[in-house]
């Protein structure tokens, strides 16, 4: 969809563009991308151009007139204000949702423009910047999602068998909230290493994942959510083992690929472990 149509960020444009503090705005993730939709949760960055004067409450203020059914900062006093917008009641097709609003000022603007990802301008008001300002915002070029690191990939992989041994004592007290937790915990580990692979850190928010992923990953990712006998400690299993198995093609190709050793002995002792202690565990995984 075209950015500047999305329910929650039309109204705030013109407000912004009337307040003259703000010099320019921009957005990031998905909708930057090209990738967003009406549900999307806009992420709008300001350059503010008046350090004598407070963005915060001014900021708020824009936000009355724009949203005029109200909204809720859920962490109050933060930079950047994260916002729960509520529905409009005049207006319908503004339903409320989830919006991030940042702000820098002229002298911390190339670190913020180098700390966050692509970029898609809203406005610039060319009155209220300098040239050289104006340089800045053309130079720096809006960074990639990073490449992790050899020590970021390692990290996950231990993370994983971590979580997988946390697991054990969720399973054999029929924790079945803790399990739920755990595993999920498992799957984002698992994430971390696939999109890797693919040459990115991992999603940036929860609410998106598929675009990081090829088919076939999507796919054999979702598989691991399958749950064929209900709350029961062997749908719990059937899900561990299927990312244990994703662990075993994953691994070895991140290896490969980053120079690094397999935590082969944390694997085998974890493996021993759930076996000895979980009733209906596999004693051997055929994954290989």
């Amino acid at each position: 969809m075209d950015a500047r149509r999305h329910p929650l960020v039309a109204p705030l444009i013109p407000v912004l563009q009337e307040h003259p503090a703000v010099a320019a705005a921009w957005l990031t993730g998905a909708l930057a991308q090209g990738r967003g939709d009406a549900l999307s949760s806009p992420h709008i960055h300001l350059l503010w151009v008046l350090p004598c004067r407070d963005p915060g409450p001014e900021l708020a203020a824009c936000l009355d007139t724009a949203f005029p059914g109200g909204w809720t900062s859920l962490d109050p006093g933060a930079r950047p204000l994260d916002l729960l917008l509520h529905p409009d009641p005049n207006r319908p097709e503004r339903g409320g949702g989830r919006l991030t609003l940042w702000w820098t000022l002229p002298g911390e603007l190339p670190g913020h423009l180098a700390a966050h990802g692509p970029r898609r301008e809203l406005f610039r008001d060319p009155a209220r910047m300098s040239p050289a300002l104006a340089q800045v915002l053309d130079r720096i070029p809006a960074p990639p999602y990073p490449t992790p690191s050899p020590g970021q990939v390692r990290q996950a992989m231990l993370h994983f068998w971590a979580v997988l041994s946390a697991l054990a004592g969720a399973w054999t007290r029929d924790d079945h909230l803790a399990a739920v937790q755990l595993l999920g915990q498992a799957r984002r580990h698992i994430l971390e290493l696939v999109s890797a692979l693919n040459g990115s850190g991992p999603p940036p928010t929860p609410a998106r994942v598929r675009p990081f992923l090829g088919p076939d990953q999507a796919h054999a990712l979702t598989r691991t959510l399958a749950q064929p006998r209900g709350i029961h400690r062997a749908s719990w299993i059937g899900q561990a083992v299927a990312l244990v198995v994703l662990y075993r093609w994953y691994a070895p190709q991140l290896a490969d690929r980053f120079g690094l050793d397999l935590p082969e002995a944390v694997e085998a002792g974890v493996l021993q472990r759930l076996a000895r202690t979980v009733p209906g565990w596999p004693a051997r995984i055929e994954s290989r």
